[in-house]
């Protein structure tokens, strides 16, 4: 379980890297409000003097997966991109909470992010034996690394050969 410095030092970490700070403010949110107070001050956001100390041990993170992973591959399904990459970074939180270092490690290899991520929800899923719906063909072939539907996704959101795209 990680210590209040463990993260205020992830915080610290994730200044250059977590642009929009979906990360670090949700790892915020695990600190006492001594600590996280003066951190949502400096980034604007507002909170009250009532505080709830969020339970850090590996089943509440389990638990937090398991309620969001809904919201996650809904994002998936949809094709929604930048909330897609919000649902992997909370996700993430949560996992660098439980110290998971090879779950981190499979989720910060860029070959996993295409198709929106499907094939890191599906990989949570599998590690924390959480159900993954079977009876989506479409989400199978997004976790798998293909478009959406065999001949080409309608959205244009799924891209077929996404290293050619990226190296080029």
């Amino acid at each position: 379980m990680k210590t209040n410095e463990d993260i205020l030092e992830r915080i610290q970490e994730l200044e250059a890297t977590d642009l929009f700070k979906w990360e670090s403010n949700l790892l915020i949110t695990f600190l006492p409000l001594h600590l996280a107070g003066p951190l949502l001050e400096a980034r604007g956001l507002k909170h009250g003097d009532r505080w709830i100390d969020q339970d850090r041990s590996p089943g509440a993170m389990v638990d937090k997966i398991r309620q969001f992973m809904d919201i996650a591959l809904e994002t998936v399904i949809a094709h929604r991109g930048t909330k897609t990459q919000r649902s992997v970074d909370y996700l993430r939180a949560w996992i660098w909470l439980m110290g998971d270092d090879a779950m981190l490690t499979f989720m910060d290899n860029p070959d996993h992010f295409p198709q929106y991520g499907a094939p890191i929800l599906r990989e949570i899923c599998r590690r924390y034996q959480l159900p993954w719906p079977s009876d989506n063909p479409g989400l199978q072939r997004m976790a798998e690394g293909n478009p959406c539907q065999a001949n080409g996704c309608p959205f244009h959101g799924c891209i077929a050969d996404w290293k050619d795209v990226t190296s080029g």
